[in-house]
């Protein structure tokens, strides 16, 4: 990668890939969202609800 056309494309794609990214904590909220999803998908389960003994 030495040629600077080339370094220029990676950075500014890495630059736009980057400025469209979620925040860390919003990260966290969609993964943890496909999971609980994909987990009542596999298994069936449904979400507790709060203030409820399991």
């Amino acid at each position: 990668m030495d040629d600077p056309a080339v370094v220029h494309r990676a950075r500014r794609t890495y630059d736009l890939i980057r400025g469209a990214a979620l925040s860390p904590e919003a990260s966290l909220t969609v993964v943890r969202s496909a999971a609980w999803t994909e987990f009542v998908r596999t298994v069936g389960a449904t979400r507790p609800t709060r203030g409820t003994a399991t």
